[in-house]
């Protein structure tokens, strides 16, 4: 119960390279975040709709048992609700989770409120997530691809679509944020 704390954005600040390099970033966003992470039927049923008969609704049967017309049945929502106010927070749960397995260590994730991540040489990397979009930046542009690739692939082996990725380039956008390396 209650609120849930501030979901932590990336800070920029937070990032060092000490390659006297050009950094590169890549990204990606994932598609109707909320609407495609299935909620449990126990939290489900808490997003309850109004009661409506199930010849209104259009159905004549509910997981395999068949129902008269006039059945009232009560639908709810099995995705996560943008309205719940645990939606953002559970969505950056999921999608910084996505970024760990992906082999990301948490010194090298970017995030308010922590010490700043250090790219001391050309391979090493750096990853940022915000809600649904995630980034990869270092100086090496076959890595930060790499990298972010695997955070790709983690998602997409989770169920969740992943669109608009960018490859790596000095100029990219994330978050509404123009980065020039």
């Amino acid at each position: 119960t209650g609120v849930p704390g501030a979901t932590k954005s990336p800070t920029f600040t937070s990032i060092e390279s000490t390659t006297n390099q050009s950094l590169f970033m890549a990204s990606g966003d994932l598609a109707n975040a909320f609407y495609t992470l299935a909620l449990p039927d126990c939290m489900a049923k808490l997003f309850t709709l109004d009661s409506l008969t199930a010849g209104e609704a259009g159905i004549a049967e509910i997981d395999g048992v068949a129902v008269s017309p006039g059945t009232q049945v009560t639908p709810y929502v099995s995705v996560l609700a943008m309205g719940f106010s645990w939606a953002l927070h559970l969505c950056q749960v999921v999608l910084m989770n996505a970024v760990h397995h992906a082999g990301f260590r948490e010194q090298q994730i970017i995030s308010d409120k922590k010490p700043p991540v250090v790219l001391a040489k050309a391979s090493d990397t750096a990853a940022a997530g915000y809600v649904d979009n995630f980034c990869v930046l270092g100086a090496s542009v076959s890595e930060v691809n790499s990298k972010c690739e695997a955070i790709s692939r983690q998602l997409r082996s989770m169920g969740l679509t992943v669109h608009e990725e960018q490859t790596a380039s000095k100029q990219h956008e994330f978050v509404g944020l123009l980065f020039d390396g």
